[in-house]
């Protein structure tokens, strides 16, 4: 499905811009399943995170939907 792909890759990308030392709490914070507290933490973690998100998703539309 094309929509998990899509999930997929701003996941990898949020986990890889993360810094190293937050990745416990990053993955405590999936297990918990709270989607705000889990977003408001990457906002603080990643620096520009709507625009690395936007990025990637360009990025994955032009890999998967252009002919």
């Amino acid at each position: 499905d094309l929509a998990t792909r899509a999930e997929d890759r701003v996941n990898a990308t949020i986990v890889e811009k993360l810094p190293p030392e937050k990745l416990a709490d990053f993955e405590k914070l999936l297990d918990d399943g709270n989607e705000t507290q889990l977003r408001n933490f990457c906002q603080e973690n990643i620096p520009n995170l709507d625009e690395t998100v936007a990025a990637t998703l360009l990025s994955f539309g032009q890999t998967y939907l252009t002919p």
